[in-house]
């Protein structure tokens, strides 16, 4: 697999936003109730839940308003990370924000992908990553009805 060119996995944040793979940008977005450090046990909770035949998500560091989530590859049986995303979460003017961000990806490689432009290029453990956000803004309302969920598709 093609890590954006480089030995390791590819920085999804940083300069370069524009020339990045469109999935890359994608991100879940939740404005609720609920205090933040059950905002970071629901992202926890959704991880888990997860259901992908091709890769999982492990939780990775967590700290009071933020944590970093592991996409393994399952194919391979090399327990390989394709995707390193956080959880962010804030706390302003009475409610809770949390936002989903990719900080490094891979980049799958085809037999043309050389000619397939940067922005259409797709990501490794993508659809675990589309589901996680799927679940996490689920759970999130099931807790809260009243929670603002937002899907940013990267597209």
């Amino acid at each position: 697999m093609t890590r954006g060119g480089q030995t390791g996995l590819a920085p999804a944040v940083g300069s370069g936003w524009a020339v990045r793979p469109s999935q890359s940008k994608a991100s879940v977005s939740i404005a609720t109730e609920l205090p933040l450090t059950r905002m970071l046990e629901i992202a926890q909770l959704a991880a888990r839940r997860v259901d992908d035949t091709k890769a999982r998500i492990q939780v990775g560091e967590r700290g009071a308003v933020r944590m970093e989530l592991l996409v393994r590859d399952l194919v391979k049986g090399e327990d390989e990370e394709l995707m390193r995303f956080e959880v962010a979460v804030e706390r302003a003017a009475g409610r809770t924000t949390a936002r989903s961000t990719i900080l490094t990806y891979t980049v799958k490689d085809g037999g043309i992908g050389g000619l397939v432009p940067v922005v259409h290029r797709k990501l490794a453990g993508f659809s675990a990553y589309e589901n996680f956000m799927k679940v996490y803004g689920q759970l999130a309302e099931a807790e809260d009805r009243g929670a603002w969920v937002s899907h940013n598709s990267g597209k």
